[in-house]
């Protein structure tokens, strides 16, 4: 009979013991026993405005901005050329000499002078040859400007402003101001490419010259205002959010989005040059928290040293008011 009451006894202990130990374990988790959770240290970044542009580069080739072809008045034979390619030449200027040939008749050598002033850009005969009337001798090319033709894709097209800046990268990637703009939008796009040829007027530069292949940029879509990196940008609830710290709080604050210029997000409405938003935490965090706002200009340095939070019950002072076998409980649950 005493054995059956023993029984009886240990059995209703384990049905009172063993929810003990399973709320026990929860409030260990949970942080919520003995010692209250730490408040979050977060390294936040203040709101600014700034200027964002999309940038678009264009491999090109550099080209005179006009040419004109120096045509043979005459059948004859080239006897001298007095220019070579890259030669500048003027008007009326002698550039090479030629006897014209006709039966019946015998005529001297006479020079021929350059109908255009610029650079020589092709000589297509040589001395001693035999021309017929309407050979292109040579070609001479106006330099004191260039062009360039950008082939544009038509999802691009509509950016695309007459008169509108036209830089140079070189090969650092820096971008260059050349003084060059938009000259011609074409209004339907190539047959072949369906690429819309659009002609970049260029100022005479020391450093370009004509068939020398460039990269230019035309920067796009310009924004000044809010922006923040892409990758704080949260979707909560189906809206887009970013985590700020407003009165010591944390709060998930829905914005507007506008264009993703790389990795920055320009930010139409929800924030302001007040606020500051969260680069990283020291724990995850929920809204509404309070949080210890850390210095930014020490961020590695302070991230390494900001420890892991540590368990609410690994340790247990000796003062603490708990029987021992709750004691025991906890710390083995």
């Amino acid at each position: 009979m005493i054995n059956k009451n023993i029984k009886i006894v240990l059995y209703c202990l384990t049905l009172l013991i063993l929810p003990l130990l399973a709320v026990l374990r929860n409030m260990r988790q949970e942080g919520r026993l003995l010692k209250k959770k730490e408040t979050v240290k977060v390294f936040v970044q203040k709101v600014s405005k700034d200027r964002l542009e999309e940038t678009l580069v264009f491999p090109a080739m550099v080209e005179a901005f006009n040419t004109f072809p120096q045509q043979a008045f005459f059948r004859g034979i080239v006897h001298e050329v007095a220019v070579k390619i890259g030669s500048y030449v003027q008007e009326n200027m002698p550039i090479y000499k030629m006897q014209q040939i006709k039966p019946g008749q015998e005529f001297l050598s006479s020079w021929v002078r350059s109908i255009n002033r610029g650079t020589v850009v092709s000589i297509n005969v040589s001395e001693g040859e035999e021309i017929a009337q309407n050979t292109v001798v040579l070609t001479v090319a106006d330099t004191s400007r260039f062009r360039a033709i950008l082939p544009v894709n038509p999802r691009n097209i509509d950016k695309i402003k007459l008169d509108m800046p036209v830089f140079l990268m070189d090969e650092e990637e820096k971008i260059i101001d050349i003084g060059a703009k938009i000259t011609l939008i074409p209004m339907i796009s190539d047959t072949k490419t369906h690429l819309f040829n659009v002609e970049a007027e260029i100022p005479q530069n020391i450093n370009l010259y004509p068939g020398k292949m460039e990269d230019f940029v035309l920067l796009v879509d310009l924004f000044e205002g809010i922006s923040v990196p892409q990758e704080l940008i949260v979707q909560r609830a189906g809206r887009p959010t970013v985590t700020i710290v407003r009165e010591g709080k944390i709060i998930y604050q829905p914005v507007e989005l506008g264009t993703l210029y790389g990795h920055s997000q320009a930010i139409l409405s929800g924030l302001n040059e007040n606020d500051v938003y969260i680069v990283s935490s020291s724990r995850r965090y929920h809204e509404g928290e309070k949080a210890i706002i850390q210095n930014l200009e020490n961020i590695e340095q302070s991230n390494a040293a900001i420890a892991a939070p540590k368990s609410p019950v690994a340790d247990i002072p000796s003062d603490t008011k708990l029987p021992w076998f709750v004691r025991y409980l906890v710390l083995n649950a």
